[in-house]
């Protein structure tokens, strides 16, 4: 049976706030009222790569900080796209806390030649501590307002060896974190993002945290809806995708998996296709049909 995520990307797509382009769910929460996200024109987020030429931004971004952020430092950033995701950011407790709505630049990998990935995959594996662009980060987000977090900041273990670096910033709601690690199979591991803390965040935290007890596990919700809810969960140890439902008021997960559940674990556990309408296997994981075929 084909696995969905390796063990290694669901860890480093969590630290991600999970940016790596395509490879995240959007959160479909719809019990609580969250800020409509911002469509973004995929055509905008295309950027030239040469500091002469005009950097795109799609025009509602311009006046956010990553929008700002892009247009300071066209010469760096002209590789790096701008993409929705989740920003994951450390709570007084230690716990870690996903933000939804977060827009990170991502280094874009397409736009790049062998030997430049070849260069950069040289730089981190000598130097992996080292961002060159710190100071100007700093003086970026001090100029904006922005204070330093010193709970966000710092070197944090991933998987094995592999360990990222997170320099991150604070202004009132608003939370800012710049990530790079060592992982050598993923040259363009470096990333901005910036998310505004909601009512919305808190509330899905408190919802859904007795399920994790490691503190310094990542977690997010991709759907949430009619007493069943699903997302990621990662940890230095394990990463998988997860199945909860509600049971006299009370969360419990019922499947933690790297693949397309079985059908049939979906239906014993009263899954409705209203919740689940992608594919699934079949009992012997040998043909994958869809839910709603499943069950009809």
């Amino acid at each position: 049976m084909p696995k969905k995520f390796t063990i290694t990307t669901l860890l480093i797509l969590a630290s991600l706030t999970l940016v790596v382009s395509g490879c995240i769910k959007k959160p479909v929460i719809q019990p609580t009222n969250q800020n409509q996200p911002v469509n973004i024109n995929q055509n905008a987020n295309t950027t030239t790569s040469t500091a002469d030429e005009a950097v795109v931004i799609p025009e509602e971004l311009k006046e956010t900080t990553i929008g700002l952020l892009k247009m300071k430092y066209p010469e760096w950033l002209g590789n790096f796209e701008i993409e929705k995701a989740i920003l994951f950011w450390r709570r007084e407790d230690g716990s870690r806390m996903a933000l939804y709505g977060a827009y990170t630049l991502q280094e874009s990998v397409k736009n790049k030649t062998l030997e430049e990935i070849k260069k950069e995959i040289e730089s981190l594996t000598s130097s992996p501590m080292e961002l060159p662009q710190q100071d100007d980060l700093k003086k970026f987000f001090k100029q904006q307002g922005f204070l330093p977090n010193g709970e966000n900041t710092g070197e944090d273990f991933i998987y094995g060896d592999v360990r990222d670096y997170r320099l991150a910033f604070e202004k009132g709601d608003e939370k800012c974190v710049a990530y790079w690690n060592n992982e050598v199979s993923l040259p363009s591991s470096t990333y901005i993002g910036c998310a505004i803390y909601t009512k919305n965040d808190e509330v899905l935290y408190k919802e859904f945290s007795s399920l994790f007890k490691d503190p310094n596990s990542y977690w997010s919700i991709t759907k949430f809806q009619d007493g069943f809810a699903t997302g990621n969960y990662s940890s230095s140890r394990s990463g998988n995708e997860w199945y909860a439902k509600k049971v006299s008021n009370k969360w419990i997960i019922f499947l933690e998996t790297q693949e397309d559940p079985l059908c049939s674990n979906l239906e014993k556990n009263g899954v409705p296709v209203t919740f689940y309408a992608e594919n699934c296997w079949l009992d012997g994981g040998n043909l994958e049909v869809s839910y709603e075929q499943y069950k009809s």
